[in-house]
């Protein structure tokens, strides 16, 4: 019986081997582990402080401690083992199982792994490519719009769940994450790495994905549930300024697809928003349309609801209409933003008729009952920073 391809032990401090001594030298641990079960059909393995990587992994799998044990069909862990996933991971644990090839089996390895903090951007979108030594056809450098080839079976299947309190993605910090991986290695394509049912705490709501990554190219799709609209445009935009004051409540979901090593591309995507309980103090952009009409309830104003949909094609982020609902007025926003802060959109604000209870006095009442049921149409251009609003 045969492993494929064995991941590489990059420093131990300690491996014994059942019934046959030890051994003080680096080794292939899955070789290692093989051999016993090829001479001793059941025993055990002591672990201690064990770092190693697999051919391409984004980062090493280091102080690896714990007990393993083995029979003829697989090896397991009776108790989570000790293992650090990358740097900033902190206090994970991990219950393993490897299922051995056997009557042609693809082998397996299963885990189950939590702890305190874990570095999700590292494992996201770092994978390296690389060739299987020991593997006739090695990876060739495949096009960009290469498929995934059905006929051709993995040599092996690494799969799991990993929980942790606290999660990192670039700038974004969360909390209780959970998510399900796959990873598929083939010996003459990429390999397929699929993630599903991932979700975290972000900005103080939910935030659930799902995709892959296959030949340097990833496809994700995304649910935002209730995120705090002003914590999420800050860490979007990290050392860029924000404009203004603003609040609410943001939903949506959508894909988004990029390329990274050799075919890093700029994400592009699709996908609807809905934002509610929504505030926006000294924006710039309705400042602006305030000045044009003379109406001082833009320097402060509320939307009950704002939904529509999007397009991203970075730098340019596209809308065919979003809309804007306010007990006075709605508002519909359409064109493109971007690159550079560039603004590109054509506006609709359609005045609705005064209610009884709408709380305007004095001259601003009197334009407003001026302009109830009237659609006026504007142009937005300059920049988020200086705007600049005028008739079409």
């Amino acid at each position: 019986r045969t492993l494929p391809t064995a991941p590489r032990l990059a420093r131990w401090s300690d491996l014994r081997l059942p019934l046959s001594g030890a051994t003080d030298r680096p080794a292939d641990l899955l070789t290692s582990l093989t051999q016993m079960v090829q001479v001793h059909h059941d025993g055990q393995v002591q672990v201690r402080d064990v770092a190693m990587t697999y051919i391409g992994m984004p980062t090493p799998l280091r102080h690896i401690s714990g007990l393993l044990r083995f029979d003829e069909n697989r090896l397991w862990t009776p108790e989570p083992l000790a293992v650090e996933g990358g740097e900033g991971g902190r206090g994970m644990t991990s219950t393993l199982e490897i299922l051995f090839p056997r009557a042609g089996q693809i082998p397996l390895l299963r885990f189950e792994a939590e702890g305190e903090h874990f570095p999700l951007d590292r494992w996201a979108t770092q994978w390296e490519a690389h060739e299987y030594a020991g593997h006739t056809g090695s990876h060739p450098l495949h096009p960009r719009d290469y498929k995934i080839d059905p006929a051709e079976k993995a040599f092996f299947i690494v799969e799991g769940r990993v929980r942790s309190r606290s999660v990192a993605f670039y700038r974004f910090q969360g909390q209780d994450f959970a998510g399900n991986m796959r990873l598929d290695c083939y010996p003459r394509q990429p390999d397929v790495l699929r993630w599903d049912g991932v979700e975290a705490t972000v900005c103080g709501g939910r935030v659930l994905t799902s995709g892959q990554t296959f030949n340097n190219q990833m496809t994700n799709e995304v649910q935002l549930h209730d995120v705090a609209l002003a914590d999420l445009a800050h860490a979007l935009a990290g050392q860029a300024n924000v404009h203004g004051i603003f609040s609410g409540l943001i939903s949506g979901n959508g894909h988004l697809d990029t390329g990274f090593g050799y075919f890093a591309s700029p994400p592009t995507g699709e996908g609807k928003l809905q934002i509610v309980k929504s505030r926006f103090i000294a924006n710039r952009i309705f400042n602006s349309l305030g000045g044009v009409l003379n109406l001082p309830i833009f320097d402060d104003v509320t939307f009950s609801n704002i939904h529509g949909p999007f397009r991203v094609r970075h730098p340019r982020y596209t809308t065919d209409g979003i809309i804007f609902e306010n007990p006075l007025m709605n508002l519909e926003l359409s064109g493109t933003a971007g690159p550079g802060d560039q603004l590109d959109f054509n506006l609709k604000v359609q005045f609705l008729r005064i209610a009884n209870n709408v709380p305007l006095v004095g001259e601003v009442l009197g334009m407003f009952n001026k302009l109830a049921g009237s659609l006026l149409r504007f142009r937005v251009q300059g920049t988020i920073a200086e705007p600049r609003i005028t008739p079409p």
